[in-house]
């Protein structure tokens, strides 16, 4: 809020009275103390390596998934789903949405082929009927919190 306040400010005219000098505070005046008074930002970056975490069985025969991350204040997950050969997803509900980017693989869905670099979105309350994979596919998929 004070940073917007402070851009408002420069953007209003400035007024100045015939032969009096506008002078402003040094531009670091404070400036330690109040970085010293602040929290510290959270770390932009978060680095899931390949090697870290593990498969987990999703109670659906040859399909796994692997949790990349989450935020319990969207309601959002990010997670990899693999789909082996021939295996077929059953249809679901989207109650939060999803976003699906084919990785790699070949993945049926709504009646078209996905292959890598294609993506599809379901919006919230939509159906998604069933899903099968000829040759079995890895799909970084976002749900919730649209």
């Amino acid at each position: 809020r004070a940073a917007k306040a402070a851009v408002e400010r420069l953007a209003e005219p400035c007024e100045e009275a015939e032969g009096e000098e506008i002078t402003a505070p040094p531009l670091g005046e404070g400036l330690l103390e109040r970085i010293a008074s602040s929290e510290p930002a959270p770390d932009p970056i978060a680095l899931i390596a390949e090697s870290e975490g593990k498969w987990a069985p999703t109670g659906i025969p040859g399909v796994e998934f692997r949790l990349l991350g989450s935020d319990p204040e969207l309601g959002r997950k990010w997670q990899l789903l693999k789909i082996g050969p021939d295996t077929t997803f059953p249809a679901h509900d989207h109650p939060g949405g999803e976003e699906l980017l084919i990785l790699e693989g070949d993945l049926w869905s709504e009646g078209v082929e996905l292959k890598a670099g294609d993506s599809q979105m379901h919006a919230v309350g939509s159906h998604h009927h069933e899903l099968s994979s000829r040759t079995g596919c890895i799909a970084l998929v976002t749900t919730g919190g649209f």
